[in-house]
């Protein structure tokens, strides 16, 4: 099965689907806005996306390559409307102040008291031009469309030029290097 990923890229668009609730089915409306957070900066031709959260692996750039440059990159959020039961005076109030921060950061209603918008989608957009077809990332050519990609244990995701995940690396190995002296130094005064 293919999806229309463009469909989660087009600002309004919603579907609604039957959504199990306590014995009963009710109707979950979803509706996607799409946001700018900014500009990947390619210098080496090739992109790599992972968790930044655990360490960075250099091992699987993408296998095509892309001209120097830069180039948006673009959130798709999927909003979902809360249930009424969710909707009391205390989480009314959270989601307020998380709309007042959220909106001030990207100058855009991101949140409501009745909807709450989560990361459906991110894309690197390489052309303005409208997609012929999707295609899978491949980082690894010899494994199944099903292995590509990478874990997000720590609910994090990142695109980065292939260079720039080289220097990360160093520096990152530099600081675990000082921090590891750092501590081999206090428990020698021990």
């Amino acid at each position: 099965m293919r999806t229309d990923f463009q469909k989660a890229f087009q600002e309004g668009f919603s579907f609604q689907y039957a959504m199990p609730y306590r014995e009963r089915q009710t109707i979950q409306t979803v509706e996607f806005s799409v946001i700018n957070i900014g500009t990947l900066k390619i210098s080496s031709g090739y992109i790599i996306a992972q968790d930044l959260g655990w360490d960075i692996d250099l091992r699987y750039p993408f296998i095509h390559s892309v001209a120097p440059g830069d180039y948006p990159i673009l959130l798709s959020l999927a909003g979902f409307r809360e249930f009424q039961r969710n909707n009391t005076p205390a989480r009314k109030s959270l989601l307020l102040r998380l709309k007042d921060s959220i909106d001030q950061r990207f100058n855009r209603d991101l949140i409501s008291p009745t909807s709450m918008r989560r990361i459906a989608c991110a894309k690197v957009q390489i052309s303005d031009h409208e997609p012929i077809r999707w295609e899978v990332a491949v980082c690894d050519p010899n494994a199944s469309e099903n292995e590509q990609g990478y874990g997000v244990d720590s609910g994090t995701g990142c695109f980065m030029d292939l260079e720039t995940a080289r220097l990360l690396k160093q520096r990152m190995m530099l600081v675990i290097l000082c921090l590891g002296c750092l501590m081999a130094m206090y428990f020698l005064r021990q």
